[in-house]
């Protein structure tokens, strides 16, 4: 992997975890009615965001532009798996 690849790499990176973080701390509403956001915050069990699942990745694909299988999505439990699911299709995005 050459430097500029590393740099756009990183920059992906940052800027998905921001869009993922201002994506779900929109949907859980005020910081007053829930806990922080972190990367172990669980979607659903700590935030109950179980009727907003479909609206958040639909957002999330349309600020990314990355298109994720719904089947993968399944597997995104916390903050940090969606990001992960995120920048795993960004990678194959990019690389093809």
């Amino acid at each position: 992997m050459d430097i500029h690849t590393a740099i756009s790499l990183g920059i992906e990176r940052e800027f998905i975890t921001d869009e993922v973080l201002k994506v779900i701390s929109f949907y859980s509403g005020s910081a007053f009615e829930k806990p922080p956001i972190t990367m172990h915050t669980k979607i659903v069990k700590d935030l109950g965001l179980e009727h907003d699942a479909v609206d958040i990745v639909f957002t999330l694909e349309e600020r990314t532009r990355i298109k994720v299988p719904s089947s993968e999505w399944r597997t995104a439990i916390t903050v940090q798996d969606v990001i992960d699911v995120l920048l795993k299709y960004a990678y194959q995005q990019n690389s093809s």
